[in-house]
């Protein structure tokens, strides 16, 4: 009995098996569809930044006084040259004063030098005659001669002394003209950050002065970006770039990429290195754009048009074996070894579509985005490849049938 049991068991078990591979071999497989189609391609990098002007410019005071005029209002348009504000310049004028008195001072006394220098030089030639003619003793030519000596070096030491007065009177107007600040380019004052009254700081080498008025020119506008060092290689100049500003997220502005930064620097709100990449904007008038506005740029690292593209999904990676021969060659040149070894190689395939089977295709990968892969050889236009869904196409094989999932059902 219990033996008739047990071949009951197996012959249960061996037409389970035989009705599963059955319908197995009959499964039809619900995939998506698309077609291989000529597409443009964008392979792409994203950064984040901000807005800042292309040139900008910050006034700072050299020094210390109070403010006596601010000529401009911030957003006023400025040109190169105008005048801006003045700081009080009564102190700085008497300096001035002073000093072209001084200089005023040694020049009489040289005047007054080269006179005195022409009368002694008269009489050290007549006391050189007499002296030759033995009408004086060596003394009394001796005392002239130095006198005329000393009053060569005190002519001398006039003309120094003027130089070092008209040196101290050129640094005293220099003080005062920087009473009086005019814009360096032609722009925009973004801000004005002092008032009549107030006092202006002059800066050290170690301290910045008073930050007084900031001039910009709003005619070009950058985007920094912080991109990541494992991206930094792909960066180069002249690079496209869409620019989504946080105000604009629906509108992209393009620009090229125009700086890179030669060196890492380590920022607060990312983990590890980045460098500083800038992009100049091209013409955008038709938005209200303004520096420090935070935005995200994607740049365009590589770019094909007219290709053959399929959605990024239906590529397969599968890995194969293939066998090497390495020949060994000994220091005996009549001694050669031959191995053979295996190498697991990495290839790339598509599932497309034909008369319902699934046929598989080895093909050639170009450059990719997050959306569309590019198919250098392979495949050709209009033939279609199985999508996904990504369960079903982890199962496929040679051969499988599958068909197209309805619309509807999607």
């Amino acid at each position: 009995m219990k033996k008739n049991l047990i071949i009951l068991g197996v012959v249960v078990a061996l037409v389970a098996l035989a009705y599963f591979k059955s319908n197995s071999a009959g499964e039809v497989f619900q995939v998506n569809l698309a077609n291989a189609e000529i597409q443009e391609i964008k392979s792409s990098i994203l950064a984040s930044g901000t807005l800042i002007y292309k040139e900008q410019v910050q006034l700072r005071s050299e020094v210390i006084g109070q403010v006596s005029e601010v000529l401009i209002e911030e957003g006023d348009q400025v040109s190169q040259g105008q005048v801006l504000m003045r700081l009080e310049p009564r102190t700085f004028a008497a300096d001035v004063e002073q000093q072209a008195a001084y200089v005023r001072i040694q020049t009489i006394a040289i005047e007054r030098q080269e006179k005195q220098l022409e009368n002694i030089a008269s009489q050290w030639q007549r006391n050189l005659n007499l002296y030759e003619r033995k009408m004086i003793g060596q003394d009394a030519f001796e005392l002239i001669d130095n006198q005329y000596a000393l009053a060569k070096i005190d002519l001398r030491s006039r003309g120094e002394a003027l130089l070092q007065a008209q040196a101290t009177l050129d640094k005293a107007q220099e003080r005062l003209d920087k009473t009086e600040f005019r814009s360096p380019i032609n722009g925009v004052a973004t801000s004005v950050d002092i008032k009549v009254g107030e006092t202006a700081i002059s800066g050290t080498t170690n301290i910045a002065g008073s930050n007084l008025i900031t001039v910009a020119d709003p005619s070009s506008i950058l985007v920094e970006v912080e991109v990541d060092e494992a991206d930094i290689a792909n960066i180069e100049l002249d690079q496209r770039a869409d620019i989504y500003a946080v105000a604009f997220p629906d509108t992209a502005l393009s620009g090229v990429v125009k700086t890179i930064a030669t060196s890492a620097k380590r920022t607060d709100r990312r983990q590890g290195l980045s460098f500083t990449v800038k992009i100049l904007l091209d013409g955008n008038d038709d938005i209200a754009i303004r520096p420090g506005m935070s935005c995200r740029a994607e740049i365009y690292t590589n770019m094909k048009g007219d290709t053959v593209a399929v959605p990024i999904q239906a590529v397969v990676f599968e890995d194969e074996t293939e066998d090497s021969v390495n020949l060994d060659t000994e220091q005996d040149e009549d001694s050669v070894s031959v191995g053979a070894s295996s190498v697991a190689v990495s290839k790339s395939f598509v599932f497309i579509m034909v008369d319902g089977l699934a046929v598989k295709r080895e093909v050639e990968l170009g450059i990719s985005n997050d959306q569309l892969q590019e198919i250098i050889s392979g495949l050709e236009v209009g033939e279609q490849v199985i999508t996904g869904p990504a369960r079903i196409l982890s199962k496929l094989k040679e051969g499988s049938t599958v068909k197209e999932i309805e619309k509807d059902q999607e």
